[in-house]
């Protein structure tokens, strides 16, 4: 059982029976793009949390954790005039579409009929929002 997240965040996201589906490790300089240099511990998984998975942590996360923007995702926020409470409001209530592996993290897209945002989780109490930006514009 995962020591830091309770059973009822992560249902449907571990692979075997008592098995974590991650584990934290220090990233290096070679894992981090420009847009992540400032996030030196990364969470690893070996495969991606299903999207009700993504969704529960997501708002357990947004109760009692943390959550931070890139610089990539404040510059485009600004370029589309996004705030931060919009963004928050796309956590609560969008859409999670399905993990996608990229730079060796699961992010995951949350999106409503006008905006859409990627995340990726830090640990199991923290997120990143990695980019934002308006859709159907």
């Amino acid at each position: 059982m995962c020591p830091f997240a309770s059973p009822s965040v992560l249902n449907g996201a571990f692979r075997q029976p008592g098995e974590e589906p991650w584990r934290t490790a220090r990233a290096t300089e070679g894992d981090l793009t420009n847009n992540q240099v400032d996030h030196r511990v990364v969470l690893v998984m070996d495969v991606p949390l299903t999207a009700e998975a993504a969704k529960r942590l997501i708002r357990e996360i947004l109760k009692t954790g943390r959550f931070t923007y890139s610089k990539h995702a404040r510059d485009e926020m600004l370029a589309d005039d996004l705030t931060t409470v919009d963004c928050e409001n796309v956590l609560r209530g969008g859409v999670v579409r399905p993990g996608e592996r990229e730079h060796g993290t699961w992010r995951y897209r949350v999106e409503t009929s006008r905006i859409a945002i990627v995340i990726a989780f830090r640990s199991e109490r923290e997120l990143v929002v990695v980019t934002a930006w308006r859709s159907g514009r």
